[in-house]
Protein backbone atom coordinates (compact mmCIF):
# COMPACT_ATOMS: atom_id res chain seq x y z
CA UNK A 1 0.00 0.00 0.00
CA UNK A 2 2.40 2.21 0.63
CA UNK A 3 4.67 1.30 -2.07
CA UNK A 4 2.10 2.13 -3.99
CA UNK A 5 0.57 5.76 -2.83
CA UNK A 6 4.26 7.64 -3.25
CA UNK A 7 3.70 10.04 -5.71
CA UNK A 8 6.21 11.38 -8.61
CA UNK A 9 6.97 14.60 -6.78
CA UNK A 10 8.16 12.38 -3.61
CA UNK A 11 4.95 13.24 -1.45
CA UNK A 12 3.11 9.99 0.21
CA UNK A 13 -0.81 10.42 -0.37
CA UNK A 14 -1.78 7.87 1.70
CA UNK A 15 -5.61 8.79 1.37
CA UNK A 16 -7.42 6.19 -1.25
CA UNK A 17 -10.51 7.31 -2.70
CA UNK A 18 -12.50 6.24 -5.47
CA UNK A 19 -9.42 4.21 -6.81
CA UNK A 20 -7.06 7.55 -6.53
CA UNK A 21 -4.48 8.73 -3.78
CA UNK A 22 -4.91 12.16 -2.68
CA UNK A 23 -1.95 14.63 -1.53
CA UNK A 24 -4.80 16.67 -0.25
CA UNK A 25 -3.83 14.58 3.50
CA UNK A 26 0.02 14.48 3.13
CA UNK A 27 0.44 15.93 7.04
CA UNK A 28 3.89 15.57 8.39
CA UNK A 29 1.87 12.91 10.89
CA UNK A 30 1.55 10.99 8.16
CA UNK A 31 5.07 10.96 7.32
CA UNK A 32 6.47 10.51 11.17
CA UNK A 33 4.37 7.14 10.41
CA UNK A 34 5.86 6.04 7.20
CA UNK A 35 9.05 6.57 8.98
CA UNK A 36 7.73 4.04 12.07
CA UNK A 37 6.20 1.98 9.74
CA UNK A 38 9.50 1.59 7.68
CA UNK A 39 11.26 0.71 11.47
CA UNK A 40 8.88 -1.68 12.22
CA UNK A 41 9.14 -3.75 8.76
CA UNK A 42 13.13 -3.72 9.01
CA UNK A 43 13.16 -6.31 12.01
CA UNK A 44 10.29 -8.50 10.66
CA UNK A 45 11.24 -11.84 9.94
CA UNK A 46 9.14 -11.66 6.85
CA UNK A 47 11.90 -11.11 3.99
CA UNK A 48 9.06 -9.93 1.22
CA UNK A 49 8.70 -6.53 3.78
CA UNK A 50 12.33 -6.57 5.95
CA UNK A 51 13.81 -6.14 2.41
CA UNK A 52 11.56 -3.44 0.94
CA UNK A 53 12.37 -1.65 3.91
CA UNK A 54 15.91 0.42 3.47
CA UNK A 55 14.80 1.54 -0.25
CA UNK A 56 11.35 3.02 0.96
CA UNK A 57 13.30 4.65 4.22
CA UNK A 58 15.92 6.07 1.40
CA UNK A 59 12.97 7.43 -0.34
CA UNK A 60 11.62 9.22 2.83
CA UNK A 61 14.56 10.34 4.15
CA UNK A 62 14.51 13.43 2.60
CA UNK A 63 11.13 14.34 4.24
CA UNK A 64 12.63 13.44 7.79
CA UNK A 65 14.32 16.59 7.84
CA UNK A 66 11.61 19.07 6.78
CA UNK A 67 9.37 17.50 9.87
CA UNK A 68 8.45 20.39 12.18
CA UNK A 69 5.79 19.27 14.16
CA UNK A 70 6.42 17.66 17.56
CA UNK A 71 4.37 14.62 16.94
CA UNK A 72 5.54 13.56 13.33
CA UNK A 73 9.07 14.18 14.64
CA UNK A 74 8.68 12.14 17.78
CA UNK A 75 6.98 9.50 15.38
CA UNK A 76 10.26 9.41 13.30
CA UNK A 77 12.49 9.59 16.27
CA UNK A 78 10.85 6.18 17.57
CA UNK A 79 11.04 4.46 14.03
CA UNK A 80 14.68 5.28 13.85
CA UNK A 81 15.62 4.68 17.56
CA UNK A 82 13.65 0.94 16.70
CA UNK A 83 14.47 0.22 13.46
CA UNK A 84 16.97 -2.40 12.12
CA UNK A 85 20.95 -0.86 12.60
CA UNK A 86 21.20 -1.36 8.52
CA UNK A 87 18.04 0.77 7.77
CA UNK A 88 20.48 3.34 7.48
CA UNK A 89 24.30 4.67 7.50
CA UNK A 90 25.15 4.11 11.07
CA UNK A 91 26.34 8.03 10.71
CA UNK A 92 23.05 9.17 8.85
CA UNK A 93 21.27 6.85 11.63
CA UNK A 94 23.00 9.11 14.36
CA UNK A 95 22.21 12.71 13.23
CA UNK A 96 19.07 12.02 12.66
CA UNK A 97 18.59 10.33 16.02
CA UNK A 98 20.46 13.85 17.24
CA UNK A 99 18.20 16.52 15.32
CA UNK A 100 14.85 15.11 16.43
CA UNK A 101 15.90 14.06 19.77
CA UNK A 102 17.38 17.81 20.18
CA UNK A 103 13.97 19.48 18.63
CA UNK A 104 11.83 17.43 20.77
CA UNK A 105 14.01 18.72 24.00
CA UNK A 106 14.00 22.21 23.00
CA UNK A 107 10.03 22.53 22.81
CA UNK A 108 10.27 21.30 26.47
CA UNK A 109 13.01 23.22 27.65
CA UNK A 110 10.64 26.14 25.87
CA UNK A 111 6.92 25.05 27.55
CA UNK A 112 8.04 23.69 30.76
CA UNK A 113 7.82 24.89 34.25
CA UNK A 114 6.96 24.90 37.71
CA UNK A 115 3.96 22.59 38.00
CA UNK A 116 3.76 22.13 33.97
CA UNK A 117 5.93 19.24 32.91
CA UNK A 118 5.18 19.27 29.23
CA UNK A 119 6.41 20.03 25.86
CA UNK A 120 3.54 22.78 24.95
CA UNK A 121 0.99 24.81 26.05
CA UNK A 122 -1.87 22.26 25.83
CA UNK A 123 -2.37 18.45 25.63
CA UNK A 124 -4.05 17.45 22.47
CA UNK A 125 -4.05 13.96 20.91
CA UNK A 126 -1.29 11.10 20.99
CA UNK A 127 0.37 12.87 23.83
CA UNK A 128 2.36 9.59 25.00
CA UNK A 129 4.49 9.59 21.78
CA UNK A 130 5.96 12.63 23.26
CA UNK A 131 8.01 10.99 25.89
CA UNK A 132 8.01 7.63 24.11
CA UNK A 133 10.40 8.92 21.83
CA UNK A 134 12.92 10.05 23.92
CA UNK A 135 12.84 6.77 25.93
CA UNK A 136 13.67 5.12 22.91
CA UNK A 137 16.34 7.44 21.81
CA UNK A 138 18.00 7.61 25.20
CA UNK A 139 18.52 3.57 24.29
CA UNK A 140 20.42 4.30 21.30
CA UNK A 141 22.61 7.56 22.73
CA UNK A 142 22.25 6.98 26.59
CA UNK A 143 21.87 11.05 26.54
CA UNK A 144 20.85 11.22 30.60
CA UNK A 145 19.02 14.54 29.29
CA UNK A 146 16.73 12.38 26.86
CA UNK A 147 15.93 10.13 29.70
CA UNK A 148 15.22 12.91 32.70
CA UNK A 149 13.04 14.41 30.45
CA UNK A 150 11.19 11.65 29.32
CA UNK A 151 11.03 10.45 32.85
CA UNK A 152 9.45 14.06 33.98
CA UNK A 153 7.05 14.25 31.21
CA UNK A 154 5.55 11.08 31.34
CA UNK A 155 5.04 10.75 35.15
CA UNK A 156 3.36 14.11 34.57
CA UNK A 157 1.23 13.01 31.64
CA UNK A 158 0.38 9.94 33.78
CA UNK A 159 -1.13 11.68 36.87
CA UNK A 160 -2.93 13.16 34.30
CA UNK A 161 -4.14 10.70 33.23
CA UNK A 162 -4.75 7.95 36.25
CA UNK A 163 -6.28 10.39 38.40
CA UNK A 164 -9.35 7.60 38.56
CA UNK A 165 -8.45 4.55 39.47
CA UNK A 166 -9.01 3.98 35.35
CA UNK A 167 -7.65 5.23 32.67
CA UNK A 168 -9.09 8.93 32.36
CA UNK A 169 -8.11 10.08 28.81
CA UNK A 170 -7.95 13.61 27.17
CA UNK A 171 -10.94 14.44 25.33
CA UNK A 172 -10.59 16.71 22.34
CA UNK A 173 -13.39 18.55 23.21
CA UNK A 174 -11.52 21.05 24.69
CA UNK A 175 -8.27 19.34 25.17
CA UNK A 176 -6.68 20.42 28.02
CA UNK A 177 -4.51 23.56 27.99
CA UNK A 178 -2.24 24.89 30.50
CA UNK A 179 -4.32 27.09 32.48
CA UNK A 180 -7.88 24.93 31.97
CA UNK A 181 -8.96 21.66 32.68
CA UNK A 182 -8.68 18.17 31.11
CA UNK A 183 -11.68 17.77 28.68
CA UNK A 184 -13.50 14.27 29.68
CA UNK A 185 -14.58 13.64 26.14
CA UNK A 186 -14.55 12.35 23.58
CA UNK A 187 -12.49 10.04 24.55
CA UNK A 188 -10.36 8.32 22.05
CA UNK A 189 -9.08 4.45 21.46
CA UNK A 190 -5.59 5.80 19.88
CA UNK A 191 -4.84 7.61 22.92
CA UNK A 192 -5.46 4.64 25.08
CA UNK A 193 -2.90 3.12 22.78
CA UNK A 194 -0.73 5.93 22.91
CA UNK A 195 -0.51 5.79 26.97
CA UNK A 196 -0.23 2.01 26.91
CA UNK A 197 2.98 2.34 24.93
CA UNK A 198 4.75 4.71 26.67
CA UNK A 199 4.31 3.14 29.40
CA UNK A 200 6.08 0.05 28.10
CA UNK A 201 8.27 1.61 26.63
CA UNK A 202 9.49 3.36 29.40
CA UNK A 203 9.18 -0.28 31.23
CA UNK A 204 11.65 -1.62 28.99
CA UNK A 205 14.24 1.43 29.24
CA UNK A 206 13.87 1.88 33.14
CA UNK A 207 12.52 -1.75 34.30
CA UNK A 208 10.42 -0.09 37.03
CA UNK A 209 7.49 -2.20 37.31
CA UNK A 210 4.73 0.60 38.10
CA UNK A 211 5.29 1.70 33.99
CA UNK A 212 4.13 -2.03 33.59
CA UNK A 213 1.11 -1.94 35.71
CA UNK A 214 0.33 2.15 34.13
CA UNK A 215 0.34 -0.07 30.31
CA UNK A 216 -1.62 -2.78 31.24
CA UNK A 217 -3.76 0.09 33.19
CA UNK A 218 -3.81 1.39 29.69
CA UNK A 219 -5.27 -1.42 27.73
CA UNK A 220 -7.84 -2.30 30.09
CA UNK A 221 -9.73 0.93 28.95
CA UNK A 222 -10.67 -0.55 25.98
CA UNK A 223 -12.50 -3.35 28.10
CA UNK A 224 -14.54 -1.23 30.34
CA UNK A 225 -11.79 0.06 32.65
CA UNK A 226 -13.10 3.25 31.84
CA UNK A 227 -15.12 6.43 33.03
CA UNK A 228 -18.56 4.55 31.86
CA UNK A 229 -17.73 0.94 32.59
CA UNK A 230 -18.07 0.09 28.53
CA UNK A 231 -16.25 -2.02 26.85
CA UNK A 232 -14.88 -0.58 23.40
CA UNK A 233 -14.74 -3.58 21.76
CA UNK A 234 -17.88 -4.88 19.52
CA UNK A 235 -18.05 -8.92 20.33
CA UNK A 236 -19.76 -9.53 17.51
CA UNK A 237 -17.34 -7.88 14.87
CA UNK A 238 -14.34 -7.56 16.42
CA UNK A 239 -14.09 -3.89 16.15
CA UNK A 240 -13.53 -1.26 18.21
CA UNK A 241 -16.06 1.60 18.91
CA UNK A 242 -14.31 5.46 17.67
CA UNK A 243 -14.80 7.09 21.36
CA UNK A 244 -16.16 7.06 24.55
CA UNK A 245 -18.40 10.18 24.39
CA UNK A 246 -20.90 12.27 27.45
CA UNK A 247 -23.69 9.54 26.20
CA UNK A 248 -21.60 6.33 26.09
CA UNK A 249 -19.70 4.94 23.15
CA UNK A 250 -19.83 6.52 19.47
CA UNK A 251 -20.95 3.18 17.94
CA UNK A 252 -18.78 3.49 14.56
CA UNK A 253 -16.16 1.41 13.82
CA UNK A 254 -13.09 3.42 12.07
CA UNK A 255 -9.78 1.75 11.24
CA UNK A 256 -7.86 4.05 12.95
CA UNK A 257 -10.00 2.30 16.32
CA UNK A 258 -9.57 -0.80 15.06
CA UNK A 259 -5.53 -0.70 14.70
CA UNK A 260 -5.52 0.94 18.30
CA UNK A 261 -7.02 -2.25 19.75
CA UNK A 262 -5.08 -4.93 17.62
CA UNK A 263 -1.69 -2.79 18.32
CA UNK A 264 -2.19 -2.84 21.76
CA UNK A 265 -3.38 -6.22 22.41
CA UNK A 266 -0.17 -7.13 20.54
CA UNK A 267 1.68 -5.40 22.68
CA UNK A 268 0.32 -6.72 26.24
CA UNK A 269 0.65 -9.99 24.27
CA UNK A 270 4.29 -9.98 23.70
CA UNK A 271 4.87 -8.22 27.54
CA UNK A 272 2.93 -11.45 28.80
CA UNK A 273 5.11 -13.83 26.95
CA UNK A 274 8.44 -12.61 28.56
Amino acid sequence: YLVNCRQPDGSWSNFLMEGHYSNAFDSHDSCGRLVLAFAVASRLLWPELSNQAPMLMAMVRPRIEALSELRSQAYALLGLAHGHRDLLPAEERQRLISRLSQALLQSYWQHHSHGWYWFEDSFFYCNGILPQSLFASYGITGDPSHLRTATEALDFLNGILFRNPYLTIIGNHGWYPREGEPALFDQQPVDAASACFANLEAWRITGKAEYLDLARRSAAWFYGDNIHGLSMVDPESGGCYDALTEDGVNANQGAESLLALLLTAQAMKRVDLV
